[in-house]
């Protein structure tokens, strides 16, 4: 009787198959941390394909950013030029070697020309364009085509150079012409105040800006009325001068800086 009965617990617990009927827990437990494994590693792997595509993705886009523009566009500011030119863009300032600050007058008898050796310019571009301008000019450096009008134009009768000695230009917009621009050189209307024997007038004029590799220059011609600014001399009738002067302005802006 007692062997029945102990063979009858044992069926009962191992079931028709000798098989427990209910899992092991810790099998269970083993068998769930091996998917869930499986499962991470998985997941991990898409990450890290997507991390990778997305790092593709963003360096195509630096690259195209750094491609240089189609052929005679300037590129936008901050990004890269064509290989070996400079970013037309920052302060410049010209260089008066290379520079000139020109006049012209008519006169009864005979017309004089003439130019100032002591100025200074600055120009400010963002990305090729101006956006802005100053040009200040020592009235006491004026040499003209004659050593004694030199003279007569640093008196009183003209510039007054003692109580007058700075003449100054402020651009104060640059509105493109409607004309194509030429290669690099690209065509202004520049207005702005210019300041000289104690009188500021607004003045408005055509001029180009010719961007190169190593400079930029800046050309300009312009008539102003002296008695407008307060020049009106009285002398004899053959040494009257026209009230309509001419202005002739060249100024070129190294983009590299000169070997000291």
């Amino acid at each position: 009787m007692r062997l029945f009965s102990l063979a009858a617990i044992v069926s009962l617990s191992l079931g028709p198959f000798g098989c427990p009927l209910q899992p092991d827990e810790g099998d269970s437990a083993a068998d769930g941390q091996g998917q869930a494994g499986e499962g991470q590693a998985d997941g991990a792997a898409a990450d890290a394909d997507a991390a990778q595509a997305e790092g593709e993705e963003a360096n195509a886009e630096e690259g195209a950013k750094t491609q240089a523009p189609p052929s005679g566009e300037l590129p936008p500011s901050g990004e890269l030029p064509p290989s070996g030119e400079l970013p037309p863009s920052g302060e410049l300032e010209a260089d008066v070697a290379q520079s000139k600050v020109g006049f012209a007058v008519d006169r009864a008898t005979v017309g004089h020309v003439g130019h100032f050796e002591d100025f200074s310019a600055s120009l400010t571009l963002d990305a090729g364009t101006p956006t802005a301008m100053t040009i200040a000019v020592k009235t006491g450096s004026v040499v003209a085509d004659r050593k004694g009008l030199t003279q007569h134009l640093k008196s009183a009768d003209f510039f007054h150079v003692d109580k007058f000695p700075t003449a100054t230009f402020t651009a104060k917009s640059f509105t493109p012409k409607p004309d194509e621009p030429s290669g690099h050189e690209y065509g202004y209307v520049i207005e702005g105040a210019m300041a000289m024997h104690g009188v500021t007038k607004t003045l408005k004029f055509p001029a180009t800006l010719t961007i190169e590799a190593d400079r930029v220059v800046g050309e300009a011609k312009l008539e102003i009325s002296a008695s407008g600014f307060g020049i009106d001399y009285q002398g004899m009738e053959e040494e009257l001068a026209e009230d309509a002067v001419s202005l002739k302005i060249e100024l070129v802006f190294p983009r590299v800086e000169a070997p000291r």
